[in-house]
C-alpha cells in the first residue's frame, strides 16, 4: 500500500537537531583524523627522500622515481583517509544507532522514530500509526537528554589534529633550523634539480682479504664467500652501501645488487658477499662519499664433467653388466652387485670423500677412492639401498659448489614363487591312490632344484621327498611328479600334508619358496565310492529335470506358444551349461575312481564313453542345432513362423530324447557301480576272515 500524506510522520525539531549536531561532529572528527594522517604522510615522505638522498646522493631518474612514488602514496591517503571518509554519506539511522549505542537509556525509541519517519514507512498490521507517533513524540522528548560529545567524542579528532600539527611543526622547525639542507632537498627532489649537490665530509678506504688497492682487484674462489671491510675517515656515515654490477660469464648471472654494511663501530664496516660465483665490480658509498669502481676475479671451482657407474650384477642372476650416469635417478640392482665408479672432474684433485648412508641408518661409511688423471675411481659391493655423496678438494683447495649425490637401492633375491596342483583326486583319497601333480615354479634369477613334499599326519617321520628335475636351471616352468600311496601303507582317517618347494642359486645362501600346502583324507574304497556315486546321482538328477525342460520346449514350440519362442533360446542356453557341468563331473569321478584303483576299467570305461562323451557330443551338436532354430523361429517373419517353430519344437524333442538315453545309460552304470562295489567289499570282508581263521582268530560276530 503507497503510504499518503497523513500516513507519513516527521521528526521534531529537537531530534533534527540532534542529528545535525551529530552529523556535523561526525564529519569534523573524520576531517581532523584525516588532515592529520595527511600531514604525517608528507612530513614521513619528506624526511624518507632526505634519508635516501642525503647519504646516497641518488642519480636524477632514483629520484624522479622517488617523487612519483611519493605523490602516489600521498594521494592514496588523502583519498583513503581524508576524501573519501568526508564524501562517505551518513544517514539518520546510522547516526541514531550510533546514538543509542552511547545512550542504552533510549531503548531503540531515536532509531524506530528515524525509521517511522521515513518517507517510505506504512502502518502496518503490527504498527498502527498512533504508536509511531507516540514513538515519534518519546524520541522528541528523550532528544534533549542525548550528549552528542559523549556519541561523537571530541578527543580522538583532536589528538589527531594535534599530532598532525606537532608533525607539521616538526617540520617547519627543521627547515627553519637546517635552510641550506632543506634547499638543497627541496631543489634535488622536488624540482628534480640536476645541479644541485650535497656538501662532502667523509672518506672511505676499501680493505678486503685478498683485495690489492693499487689494481683495485680482489681474487675470490669461485662459489666462496667474499668479506668487505670499509673504513670511514672524516664525518663517520651512519650507513656505508656497496652496490655491485656485472655481466655474464661462463653461462652465470653476474651479481647485481645494493647491500648496506654493518656498522662494526670506530667508524668500521663489514658486509659479506656470500658464494661469489662470477666476477663482477662493485662502489661503495657512505655519507657523501663514493669510492670505486673496484674489480672481484673469480677462480673456478672443480667440477664433475661426467660420473659414469658400473654395475656387474652376481653371475647366479644372468643380468649383463651395464652402465649409466647419475641422472639416471635412483636405479635399483640386485643385492651384491659389484659398483664402480669413474668420473671426470675439471681440474687436478687433493682429495676424494664418497660416503655412504644406508636406509634407515644414522651413521655413513667412508668408501676407498683412488686418484687418476683427469678424476677418480671408487669400487664397491652394493649389499642395501643407500645414499651416496661425492666431494673432492682440488689443488687449490677448492671443492665441488654442491657435493654429487645419487641413490642406489639393491633389491634382495626374492624366492621362488610355487603352485601345486593335483591331477585327478580330491581331498578324499583311498590307501592304494596314485596322486599326480603339477608343480609351476618361477624365479626372478632362475631355479637350482624343486621338490614335491609329503608329510603323513601323526607322525614324527620326516616329510617324503620327490625330485622335480624339469625345473632345474630355469627362470619358470611346469614339473609333473606321481606318488603311490600304497607304498606307504595308510590307514583310513590319516592325514596327509602336500606341498612343492623350489630354490634359487643366491650364492649367499639359496632362498626356498613353497607352495601353499594342500590337505587329504585317506579313506576307505567304499567310502570314496559312496561319495562318487553320490556327486553322479545328483547330475543324474539335474540331467533328469533338463529332459523335462527340453520336452516342455519341444511341446510348447510345436504349438507355437508365443511365450515358449521368446524364452527357447534362453533355455537352450541353460540347458547347455548343465549338460556340461555334467560332463565335466563324470569325467572328474572317472579320474578319481582311476587314480583311487575303485572300481574296474570296464566301468570307468562306461562312464567316459556311455556319459560323457555323449554329453559333451550332445552340447555341441542337437543342443546347438536346437538352439539356433529356436533364434531363428523367434526373429521369423508371421508367415514363415509356424514352419520354423515345429523344425525348433522338433530339434528340441530330439535333445530331449538323447538326453533322456544318457541318463536312463547313466543310472544303469550307477546301480552296476554300486553293485561292484558291495561285491568287491563283500569279497574284501570275506578274505580278512579267511586270514584271521588261518591266524587262530575268532570270527567277529557282525
Amino acid at each position: 500500500m503507497t503510504p499518503t500524506t497523513d500516513d507519513r510522520l516527521a521528526l521534531g525539531p529537537a531530534t533534527r537537531a540532534l542529528l545535525a549536531r551529530l552529523r556535523w561532529r561526525a564529519r569534523a572528527s573524520l576531517a581532523a583524523r584525516g588532515l592529520g594522517s595527511v600531514l604525517l604522510v608528507v612530513v614521513a615522505l619528506a624526511l624518507l627522500s632526505f634519508a635516501l638522498d642525503r647519504p646516497l646522493r641518488l642519480a636524477w631518474s632514483s629520484r624522479a622515481v622517488i617523487l612519483v612514488v611519493m605523490l602516489t602514496m600521498l594521494g592514496a591517503v588523502a583519498w583513503s583517509r581524508l576524501l573519501r571518509p568526508l564524501l562517505t554519506p551518513l544517514p539518520d539511522d546510522e547516526l541514531a544507532r550510533a546514538a543509542e549505542a552511547r545512550h542504552p537509556a533510549l531503548d531503540w525509541r531515536l532509531l524506530s522514530a528515524v525509521q517511522f519517519a521515513r518517507p517510505g514507512w506504512a502502518p502496518g498490521p503490527e504498527t498502527s500509526r498512533s504508536l509511531a507517533a507516540l514513538v515519534v513524540a518519546d524520541a522528541e522528548r528523550r532528544a534533549a537528554e542525548v550528549d552528542a560529545g559523549r556519541v561523537v567524542p571530541a578527543g580522538p579528532a583532536l589528538q589527531a589534529g594535534t599530532r598532525g600539527g606537532v608533525v607539521l611543526l616538526a617540520g617547519a622547525l627543521l627547515v627553519a633550523g637546517f635552510p641550506a639542507a632543506a634547499e638543497t632537498w627541496a631543489r634535488r627532489n622536488l624540482l628534480l634539480s640536476s645541479t644541485a649537490r650535497w656538501p662532502q665530509d667523509t672518506h672511505l678506504v676499501v680493505e678486503a682479504a685478498a683485495f690489492d688497492p693499487a689494481t683495485g682487484t680482489a681474487v675470490v674462489p669461485h662459489g666462496s664467500d667474499l668479506p668487505l671491510l670499509v673504513r670511514a675517515e672524516g664525518v663517520v656515515p651512519k650507513r656505508v652501501y656497496v652496490e655491485t654490477w656485472g655481466e655474464a660469464q661462463g653461462g652465470e648471472a653476474g651479481r647485481s645488487e645494493l647491500l648496506v654494511l654493518d656498522a662494526l663501530g670506530d667508524g668500521r664496516f663489514r658486509v659479506l658477499l656470500d658464494e661469489v660465483t662470477a666476477g663482477f665490480t662493485f662502489v661503495v658509498r657512505g655519507g657523501d662519499a663514493e669510492e670505486g669502481p673496484f674489480r672481484v676475479r673469480v677462480i673456478r671451482r672443480p667440477w664433475v664433467d661426467a660420473l659414469v657407474i658400473h654395475v656387474a650384477p652376481p653371475p647366479h642372476t644372468g643380468l649383463p653388466a651395464r652402465a649409466f650416469g647419475v641422472d639416471a635417478g635412483s636405479v635399483t640392482l640386485p643385492a651384491g652387485t659389484r659398483v664402480r665408479l669413474e668420473a671426470r672432474v675439471s681440474k687436478p684433485l687433493a682429495r676424494v670423500t664418497l660416503e655412504e648412508l644406508p636406509l634407515g641408518a644414522e651413521a655413513a661409511s667412508v668408501h676407498t677412492t683412488t686418484i687418476v688423471d683427469g678424476g677418480f675411481e671408487a669400487a664397491l659391493d652394493l649389499e642395501r639401498a643407500a645414499a651416496f655423496r661425492v666431494d673432492v678438494v682440488d689443488r687449490d683447495g677448492l671443492g665441488l659448489a654442491q657435493p654429487l649425490r645419487f641413490s642406489l637401492v639393491a633389491q634382495p633375491d626374492r624366492a621362488p614363487e610355487v603352485q601345486l596342483a593335483l591331477v585327478g583326486v580330491g581331498l578324499n583319497v583311498t590307501p592304494q591312490a596314485t596322486v599326480r601333480a603339477r608343480v609351476a615354479a618361477s624365479d626372478d634369477h632362475g631355479l637350482v632344484a624343486a621338490r614335491l613334499r609329503l608329510k603323513v599326519g601323526g607322525t614324527d617321520a620326516a616329510p617324503r621327498d620327490t625330485a622335480l628335475p624339469a625345473l632345474a636351471g630355469r627362470r619358470a616352468g611346469e614339473g609333473q611328479a606321481t606318488l603311490e600311496l600304497d607304498e606307504l601303507e595308510l590307514a583310513p582317517k590319516t592325514a596327509l600334508t602336500l606341498w612343492a618347494e623350489a630354490l634359487d642359486a643366491d650364492p649367499r645362501g639359496p632362498n626356498v619358496g613353497a607352495s601353499p600346502a594342500v590337505q587329504l583324507r585317506v579313506v576307505t574304497p567304499e567310502q570314496l565310492l559312496a561319495e562318487l556315486l553320490r556327486r553322479l546321482h545328483e547330475q543324474r538328477l539335474e540331467l533328469d529335470r533338463m529332459v523335462l525342460e527340453e520336452e516342455r520346449l519341444a511341446q510348447g514350440l510345436a504349438g507355437q506358444d508365443q511365450a515358449t519362442l521368446e524364452r527357447a533360446s534362453r533355455a537352450h542356453r541353460d540347458v547347455g551349461r548343465a549338460v556340461l557341468r555334467a560332463a565335466d563331473v563324470v569325467e572328474g569321478v572317472v579320474a578319481e575312481m582311476t587314480s583311487n584303483r575303485i572300481l574296474d576299467a570296464a566301468t570307468w570305461d562306461r562312464l567316459a564313453e556311455d556319459v560323457a562323451a555323449p554329453l559333451r557330443a550332445l552340447q555341441q551338436g542337437p543342443l546347438q542345432s536346437a538352439r539356433d532354430l529356436a533364434e531363428r523361429a523367434a526373429q521369423a517373419e508371421e508367415g514363415a513362423r509356424r514352419e520354423a517353430s515345429s523344425a525348433a519344437g522338433g530339434a528340441a524333442a530330439v535333445v530331449a530324447a538323447e538326453l533322456r538315453a544318457i541318463v536312463a545309460r547313466m543310472g544303469r552304470i550307477e546301480e552296476l557301480a554300486e553293485l561292484v562295489g558291495t561285491l568287491k567289499r563283500l569279497i574284501d570282508e570275506q578274505r580278512a576272515l579267511l586270514d584271521r581263521t588261518r591266524q587262530g582268530d575268532p570270527p567277529r560276530r557282525r
